[in-house]
């Protein structure tokens, strides 16, 4: 009887790993639809993505950014602005308004309705939580990070470490639990020990990915990025090769002034399987076309691109001149295009 117990409750928990799986890889797939319809300035087949992706489980902030800025920048649905506005509020984003008298040609509709939403709703989010991740953030900033080769920066970054793990196994964080700005006070921790050939937080990314608390995004960034440090620290150069990561870090994606250049992976099987396997439905190459059009838009943002410091014409143009030739030659592993100076 105990066997036929512990085998039922086994059944069950793996039923229940599986629906979650299920679900979360629906939720991307929607997303995923929603963004490319953006792009093909399908609004309509938008929105009802989202919708859909929407009631599947809680939003990821990306996602939400994106539903509510379709409908105030493209649609002017005030219907669906009130909507998203609401949730946006309720997950600790108190400025509304006042963006949106700063950056768009102002409706008065549509700002009395921000202004009402942010009198009469009000986060929800877990304050103790909130503070506790604001906390964590701080320490990290409050010690010079420099690759981890002392005891003193060691130590601080296992107190951080911790910190965070202790966090992480106590509550669900997202951002219904700690509001969508709190979730940044993880990634710089995360990007420091990834620039010191340390893995520790991505494991602690990986397992909140693969519930559903956390967007993939940040992780497969922090993974390429680790990857890519680990070719610099064992070769002892700067140049780096395809890392065959997940296609998301800035050996794929970066911008030199006013131009954007992309580099397709080696083999673009591998990285569209390893972004399967966290759920996502996009592509490298569905990638390529969202990271086109918001950069020739300007009108909302999915990924963040890293800017070189080195801003140099020169420079820029001696990229697009190998390219231009690689292209010549038959080789179109690496593409550009130029932001509107305007945008």
């Amino acid at each position: 009887m105990k066997k036929l117990l512990i085998s039922i409750l086994f059944c069950f928990v793996i039923i229940n790993i599986f629906g979650q799986s299920k679900q979360l890889r629906e939720y991307y797939y929607w997303t995923n639809q929603a963004e490319l319809a953006i792009c093909d300035s399908d609004y309509n087949k938008a929105n009802a993505c989202y919708d859909t992706a929407f009631s599947l489980k809680i939003p990821f902030t990306k996602d939400l950014f994106s539903a509510y800025l379709l409908n105030l920048k493209l649609t002017q649905n005030l219907e669906k602005i009130g909507i998203y506005a609401k949730y946006l509020v309720q997950y600790g984003d108190d400025g509304l308004s006042e963006r949106y008298a700063r950056d768009c040609e102002v409706d008065s509709q549509i700002y009395k309705q921000l202004q009402f939403i942010e009198t009469n709703y009000h986060s929800l989010c877990d304050t103790s939580l909130e503070h506790s991740l604001e906390e964590i953030g701080q320490k990290d900033q409050s010690y010079p990070h420099s690759g981890g080769h002392n005891a003193f920066e060691d130590s601080m970054d296992y107190a951080v470490i911790r910190a965070i793990k202790e966090l992480s196994d106590q509550h669900n964080i997202n951002i219904q639990t700690v509001g969508i700005y709190a979730l940044y006070n993880l990634y710089a921790p995360a990007i420091h020990y990834v620039h010191a050939c340390r893995r520790d937080l991505q494991k602690i990314y990986k397992k909140h990915v693969l519930k559903g608390n956390i967007g993939a995004d940040m992780y497969m960034h922090l993974e390429d990025e680790y990857l890519c440090c680990i070719q610099i620290y064992k070769s002892l150069k700067s140049t780096v090769k395809d890392p065959n990561g997940y296609g998301q870090g800035n050996f794929y994606f970066r911008q030199i002034g006013n131009t954007v250049f992309i580099t397709y992976p080696l083999d673009i099987k591998l990285v569209n399987k390893h972004r399967k396997s966290l759920g996502l439905s996009e592509t490298f190459e569905d990638l390529v076309k969202k990271i086109s059009w918001e950069y020739t838009h300007d009108i909302l943002r999915w990924h963040s691109i890293t800017k070189t410091k080195l801003d140099n014409a020169d420079e820029t143009e001696n990229w697009k001149k190998e390219i231009e030739e690689e292209h010549a030659a038959g080789d179109f592993h690496r593409i550009y295009f130029d932001i509107p100076k305007s945008k």
